[in-house]
């Protein structure tokens, strides 16, 4: 038996992990229900319905005095998702469990947030600034573990991937043609599911999308996600540089001219530059020791 096999988790404990994930998902999502009806505040001041929330979080000494510094008091409250969060990272490798997980823990920390600096605006709308809050977080998780998603999505039959995508894609895309800021429903007939389209989808997601996967992803454009018996699935895109990319372009075209110049094209000296302001050159490439141009 070797060494890697040796250290290999056993499918029972494998097993015990995945279950012990989803065990903290369940636990960060009670937390985030009782950041909700600890922070948000009900109609009118008075709770009416289930649903309503009772602040009664803002009540506390220890907490309830962090209204003028909203974001430490977000940050207090948000340290023990923050530690299930890691938990179910390192108790499971499922890619869905890992996103909910990490979505609950920031919308735990936006309640908490708009529960000390956005009380107003919140109970003027109500559920929908709570949607708008629970999407928020469901979006920014959905995009940091991206990567991993795509990996456990490409293991799926074609059909599968149908249905898994198709409505998560027209869900999106009735939620962005359908936030116009105005509603007849509510007072001075503003919406808030713009701050959900704008600030979330269109600035927020970029630039978790930009950064965080593209550090992630870097230049080879690898994913890896283990499994069982260790690497089950990898979504491999290859990227080439532009140099790299251009010369096989202009080494192909060689070839297919027989590394001549094509007809309509007179050969360009070496000490010759492109001098045509509306053709589009690309780079000098040496073959065989002399330049080559090409024009597309």
């Amino acid at each position: 038996m070797t060494p890697t096999a040796e250290h290999e988790p056993t499918r029972e404990a494998l097993k015990t992990r995945g279950l012990w994930g989803w065990l903290s998902v369940v636990v960060n999502f009670g937390y985030t229900v009782f950041g909700y009806y600890g922070f948000a505040p009900p109609p009118g001041g008075m709770p009416t319905d289930w649903w309503h929330g009772r602040t009664y979080i803002l009540d506390f000494e220890s907490m309830g005095g962090y209204v003028d510094n909203p974001l430490m008091g977000a940050f207090l409250f948000a340290l023990p998702a923050i530690g299930v969060c890691l938990a179910t990272f390192l108790s499971s490798r499922s890619a869905i469990a890992r996103m909910l997980s990490l979505s609950l823990a920031l919308t735990s920390t936006l309640f908490a947030v708009a529960g000390y600096a956005a009380a107003s605006p919140w109970e003027l709308f109500s559920w929908r600034f709570t949607a708008v809050l629970a999407l928020t977080g469901l979006s920014l998780a959905a995009a940091v573990v991206a990567p991993l998603l795509v990996a456990s999505w490409l293991r799926l039959s074609s059909r599968a991937r149908c249905i898994v995508y198709l409505p998560i894609f027209f869900c999106t895309m009735a939620a962005v043609r359908g936030a116009t800021g105005t509603s007849e429903h509510l007072m001075f007939m503003i919406s808030p599911w713009p701050l959900f389209t704008t600030l979330c989808l269109d600035n927020c997601v970029l630039v978790v999308a930009g950064n965080v996967q593209g550090r992630r992803v870097r230049e080879t454009g690898q994913v890896d996600d283990t499994g069982r018996r260790g690497a089950v699935g990898r979504c491999k895109l290859e990227v080439l540089d532009e140099d790299d990319r251009l010369s096989r372009r202009a080494l192909g075209r060689a070839q297919r001219n027989q590394y001549r110049a094509p007809m309509h094209q007179a050969p360009v000296p070496a000490v010759a530059t492109p001098t045509f302001p509306h053709a589009h050159w690309d780079p000098p490439f040496r073959l065989a020791g002399k330049p080559y141009f090409s024009t597309r």
